[in-house]
């Protein structure tokens, strides 16, 4: 009898010796993807934010001192998106490299910020993604052969969408100053930005991040942006003006690219936010890495977007280099 006590004995420490051993390997595991999470927010964001910063104010440069781009309601939805672009990365990115990789998050103690935050990054990120989906339906109008729908792309239909999607995305984030603030994990003393209206924390999740932001831009996009693509392949056999053709093989061009960028950045973040919603593996370690990465790397569509065209676009090449050097030196001297 003492025998098999001390037999379920044994096999009962053994047991708890086991499940304390892989509880401490899974928080050292825990840690160390913490620690890399956070160098790779330093020394992969820090850089994407200089660079993008950089790169849209040249897309900018570009864009508003030729008048081909000025005139053309495609290159118009371009130019808000790289405004919009700007934005995205001081709101976004900056603070998701200074919660990530500077440990600094304010969002879990000031009650002010963490409203703000949801509120401002809100119409940035939802409104640069909506006009490149209006550049991409513009260019498919542009090169279609109907003139019927050709006549859907002018600047007045072009500020008026602008007008109205601005004011959209605006109104459309004032909820989340009403609904986010500083919530409390249950049974610990340790605070997170949330919503404590589980609706709308539903629909913060289903409907802004994997409807809004992944699955409904990337169908449209690559919608357009396939239809497009076979428009301008079949633009010489038409009777377009060689001048038209051109900017509009440079522009279908330029929009393809940004579609490709917006695949690349914004799938596996939508994938992952998909995931981390279910409640079984919202705190898997493992998953919770790859969605701080996909999260920083969301934001590459922000910030690539100048050097997608000056890699893909001979003519946005010599088009850059000149504003740089005769219309810009010509203004400075």
């Amino acid at each position: 009898m003492n025998s098999v006590v001390t037999s379920a004995l044994f096999s009962e420490i053994k047991t708890q010796i086991h499940t304390h051993y892989f509880n401490c390997k899974l928080q050292q595991m825990s840690t160390t993807l913490s620690l890399i999470a956070q160098d790779i927010s330093l020394y992969f964001g820090i850089p994407m934010f200089i660079f993008g910063v950089i790169g849209n104010i040249g897309a900018l440069m570009v864009m508003l001192s030729l008048q081909t781009f000025r005139k053309n309601s495609c290159a118009f939805y371009l130019i808000i998106m790289q405004i919009y672009n700007l934005g995205e990365l001081f709101t976004g990115l900056l603070s998701r490299i200074v919660i990530t990789g500077f440990k600094n998050d304010a969002t879990q103690t000031i009650s002010f910020y963490c409203k703000f935050r949801s509120f401002i990054i809100t119409p940035f990120t939802l409104t640069s993604v909506t006009f490149l989906c209006l550049a991409t339906i513009d260019q498919y109008f542009a090169t279609c052969s109907r003139p019927s729908w050709q006549r859907w792309c002018n600047l007045r239909i072009a500020h008026r969408l602008t007008i109205f999607f601005c004011i959209f995305w605006f109104l459309h984030a004032i909820l989340y100053i009403f609904y986010t603030d500083i919530a409390i994990y249950p049974g610990t003393n340790l605070t997170y930005c949330s919503s404590p209206n589980s609706a709308f924390v539903n629909y913060h999740n289903y409907v802004t991040v994997i409807v809004l932001t992944g699955f409904l831009p990337i169908f449209v996009l690559m919608t357009f942006g396939s239809l497009a693509f076979y428009n301008v392949r079949h633009l010489n056999y038409r009777t377009v003006p060689l001048v038209r053709q051109e900017l509009d093989k440079q522009l279908t061009t330029m929009v393809l690219l940004q579609i490709l960028l917006n695949f690349v950045s914004f799938v596996p973040y939508t994938i992952f936010n998909t995931v981390l919603i279910i409640p079984q593996l919202a705190n898997n370690s493992i998953l919770k890495f790859c969605g701080t990465l996909s999260s920083l790397f969301f934001h590459l569509f922000y910030a690539g977007s100048f050097y997608i065209y000056m890699i893909a676009s001979e003519r946005f090449r010599r088009q850059f280099i000149y504003v740089l050097f005769n219309i810009q030196t010509n203004r400075v001297q």
